[in-house]
């Protein structure tokens, strides 16, 4: 979510990340910077802001995304967003679009 809000203020803004890399046979600790995509996308009014958790988070009944009325309004709705998260507001809703990846099956011969 901050590296949202940092992407709404800055739109070049880049993740760093740390990757291990072979050189010469040996392994290096490299810095790259990533590319982010935005949770939001441009409506007719404004933005319409959306968390995805293997599923979407229902804010209230059938509603998944947040109208935000413009991008320098969205730094502070995803403030709001991460001040619910951090009192445990939309943990229920959180809960409900975790998708939990599926055991695989093996099948024996026999």
């Amino acid at each position: 979510m901050e590296e949202q809000k940092s992407l709404a203020k800055d739109a070049n803004f880049k993740r760093t990340v740390k990757r291990r890399v072979k050189e010469g046979g040996e392994n290096k600790l490299v810095e790259k910077q990533m590319k982010l995509l935005p949770w939001w996308k441009a409506t007719s009014t404004g933005y319409a802001f959306a968390i995805r958790m293997g599923k979407f988070v229902e804010f209230e009944k059938g509603k998944t995304a947040i109208a935000v009325p413009s991008l320098d309004k969205m730094p502070a709705v995803i403030d709001t967003l991460i001040t619910a998260i951090r009192t445990g507001e939309l943990d229920s809703q959180l809960a409900a679009a975790s998708v939990r990846p599926q055991k695989k099956v093996t099948r024996q011969k026999g």
